[in-house]
C-alpha cells in the first residue's frame, strides 16, 4: 500500500480507533463523506482485525470484503455469527499454504447456508505476494457494484451509512458530555451514592436520565 501513496489521485490515511469498537475509527465516517464529496470513485477501508461483533464496516461500505487465511480455519464458527452474515465477498489469501483447500471447503459450505438476498457471496483465492487472484477479486467487486446498481440498492446503502454515521458521532458526543457531567453537580453526588453502595447503578442511571431529559429510559 505504501508503494502507491504518492500515485496521482490516491489518498491514504491511517486512522487510530481511539478505543472505538466495531473495527472502524470514528474519524472514518467524516473521511468517508469528504472523499465522497470530492467525487472519489473508490473509497477503501482496511479495518483492524474483526470478530463476531465487530462489523461496523458493514454500515460504512457498499461492498464488504472479508479477508481470511488458512490459519483461521478454527475461527469459522465464531465468524459465522458476525462477518459471515454480512460479508459480500470472501477472500482466502495465502492460498498456496497448507490447509488452504480445507479452509476453502469450510468457507463454501458455510456460505451455502446463507439464504437471504439475491447475492451469492463468492470465494476468491489469492496469493497477495505474487498478485495471484487480484484480478478476479476486482472483477467480483465490480460485479457486486453492478448488482447494487441493478437492484437500486446504492441509495439505500447511502441512507444507512449516513444514519449510522450520525448515530456513532452522537454517541461519542453524548459520552464525552456525560463524563463532564459526572464530575459536577447532582450527577457527581448521585455517582458518589452509587460508589458508597447507597443506590444501585440501574436505579441511579434511571434517576439521572429523568433529571437530564425529564423521563425514564423506558418511556
Amino acid at each position: 500500500m505504501q508503494r502507491h501513496s504518492s500515485d496521482r489521485g490516491v489518498f491514504i490515511r491511517s486512522l487510530a480507533t481511539r478505543g472505538e469498537t466495531g473495527g472502524l475509527s470514528l474519524s472514518a465516517w467524516g473521511v468517508l463523506e469528504v472523499m465522497d464529496a470530492l467525487g472519489k470513485e473508490y473509497i477503501l477501508f482496511e479495518t483492524i482485525g474483526v470478530g463476531q461483533d465487530e462489523i461496523e464496516a458493514h454500515h460504512a461500505a457498499d461492498t464488504e470484503v472479508v479477508l481470511l487465511t488458512p490459519a483461521q480455519g478454527d475461527d469459522l464458527q465464531m465468524l459465522k455469527a458476525g462477518l459471515f452474515e454480512t460479508g459480500h465477498i470472501f477472500v482466502l489469501n495465502k492460498a498456496d499454504l497448507e490447509g488452504a483447500e480445507r479452509m476453502e471447503g469450510l468457507l463454501r459450505a458455510a456460505l451455502a447456508m446463507r439464504t437471504e438476498g439475491d447475492w451469492t457471496p463468492p470465494v476468491v483465492l489469492t496469493q497477495a505476494h505474487r498478485g495471484v487472484g487480484v484480478e478476479e477479486l476486482l472483477e467480483r467487486i465490480e460485479q457486486h457494484r453492478a448488482f447494487l446498481e441493478r437492484k437500486g440498492l446504492r441509495g439505500e446503502g447511502r441512507r444507512r451509512r449516513l444514519r449510522r454515521g450520525f448515530e456513532k458521532i452522537l454517541e461519542h458526543l453524548l459520552r464525552e458530555r456525560l463524563h463532564q457531567l459526572l464530575s459536577e453537580g447532582d450527577l457527581q453526588r448521585l455517582l458518589q451514592r452509587v460508589e458508597e453502595g447507597q443506590k444501585d447503578p440501574w436505579s441511579a442511571a434511571e434517576e439521572a436520565i429523568r433529571g437530564l431529559w425529564g423521563h425514564s429510559s423506558g418511556s
